[in-house]
C-alpha cells in the first residue's frame, strides 16, 4: 500500500472535479470526533470518527477502489486510519498534510467546508465552467 500525503490543494480540486458523471469518484473521510465535526470540515466529508473506522468503513465506502481522503485533527490519526483500512484491502489512500488545522489555517481560502460551497470552491466553478456574473441593486 501506498499512502500519499497531499496538500489541501489536491482535494479542493478533486472536489471540482467530482461531479455527478465525472468518473473521478471521492470518498472524503474525516475522523474526527462526532463534537469536533461540525465545527468545520471538508465539502461533502463523511465523519465516522477514528475510533469507529474499521467498523464502519465498509458502510460508509463500500467500493475498495475509490479514491480515499483521511482526514484529522492534526493529530496522525489519518495515518493509522490509513494503515488500518489495509486490512480490509482499500487500494488509495490519501492523507491530508496537517489535517483540518492545515485545511482552515487562511480562513476561508481553504474552504469549500460545511456541505456549502465555500468562497474558493465557488469561484473555481466559476472559472472553470464560466458562469457569468450577475449583479442585484439594493
Amino acid at each position: 500500500m501506498s499512502i500519499r500525503h497531499i496538500h489541501r490543494a489536491t482535494p479542493q480540486t478533486w472536489l471540482t472535479e467530482s461531479g455527478l458523471g465525472s468518473g473521478n469518484e471521492l470518498a472524503l473521510l474525516d475522523l474526527r470526533s462526532i463534537e469536533d465535526f461540525p465545527k468545520g470540515h471538508p465539502l461533502f466529508a463523511t465523519n465516522p470518527p477514528a475510533k469507529n473506522l474499521a467498523r464502519d468503513a465498509q458502510r460508509f465506502v463500500p467500493r475498495k477502489s475509490v479514491r480515499l481522503v483521511l482526514v484529522d485533527g492534526g493529530d496522525d490519526a489519518a495515518l493509522k486510519g490509513a494503515e488500518e483500512l489495509e486490512k480490509p484491502d482499500y487500494i488509495d489512500f490519501n492523507v491530508l498534510k496537517g489535517g483540518i488545522p492545515a485545511w482552515t489555517e487562511d480562513g476561508l481560502n481553504g474552504l469549500p467546508t460545511f456541505d456549502i460551497p465555500g468562497i474558493i470552491f465557488s469561484k473555481s466553478v466559476r472559472d472553470l465552467r464560466g458562469t457569468p456574473p450577475i449583479e442585484a441593486s439594493i
